[in-house]
């Protein structure tokens, strides 16, 4: 189900709400321990409440937004001793988290955006026994707190029907902690925060865009998931 709710409060200002829910299919376990041939469906319901707002004749967009999310039965990757991933079913966690873009026009052709959210993703309760080692309140795998980005774009005509662009991105994402392991002494890895950095140029001459690249500027190398086998 989904139900929503605004309010206008003129044609640059709306308050929102919205509940919805949502599931996840279960399945069978191809490879798993004793018990665990197949997985349950895990089931979110989810609350946001946000403002989407343009001021100063639309040359400035402001968009706040708080959010929570009820999980029940969290589905949890696990590792058998042999190195073969199975699924499993843990209790109740929840996300809550703030939300914000800005996008400014402050001049002719130049485009600012900023993009920042605070994530705050846990266990609501000790999961099941026999399927991973974690207590109520353990933060949920790979979710960082902070994670933002801000960009600048710049266009300016040089002739008729021809345009040249250049822009920048420069992304962050948090420290992170690695997925629960069945082995409660097995201590779950913190993956250390990354910024990367995108360029772009390019020109567009009528209905044909051109553009050149560059992701990650400067190769930064950050670590997007792991396992700790420390225990063997």
């Amino acid at each position: 189900y989904s139900v929503s709710a605004r309010y206008r409060f003129n044609d640059d200002a709306m308050l929102y709400g919205r509940i919805a829910s949502g599931y996840r299919a279960g399945g069978p376990n191809f490879n798993y321990p004793p018990g665990g041939q197949v997985f349950d469906p895990d089931e979110t319901v989810n609350y946001e409440f946000g403002l989407k707002s343009q001021w100063f004749e639309r040359r400035l967009t402001f968009n706040p937004v708080v959010y929570y999310i009820d999980w029940t039965k969290i589905q949890v990757s696990q590792t058998t001793d042999a190195g073969l991933t199975y699924f499993t079913n843990g209790g109740k966690a929840s996300s809550k988290g703030v939300e914000l873009t800005v996008e400014a026009l402050p001049m002719e052709g130049l485009n600012l955006a900023l993009n920042v959210s605070y994530t705050d993703a846990k266990l609501e309760e000790d999961p099941p026994p026999g399927t991973f080692a974690a207590v109520s309140g353990d933060r949920l795998p790979f979710s960082a707190e902070w994670t933002g980005n801000v960009s600048a774009d710049y266009s300016w005509e040089v002739g008729a029907n021809v345009s040249l662009f250049a822009g920048v991105t420069v992304s962050y994402t948090g420290e992170r902690l690695i997925g629960f392991s069945s082995v409660p002494t097995l201590p779950r890895l913190q993956l250390a925060d990354y910024t990367t950095a995108d360029v772009r140029l390019g020109a567009v001459f009528n209905q044909l865009r051109a553009t050149i690249f560059a992701r990650n500027l400067a190769d930064e190398r950050g670590y997007v998931g792991g396992i700790n086998y420390g225990d063997g």
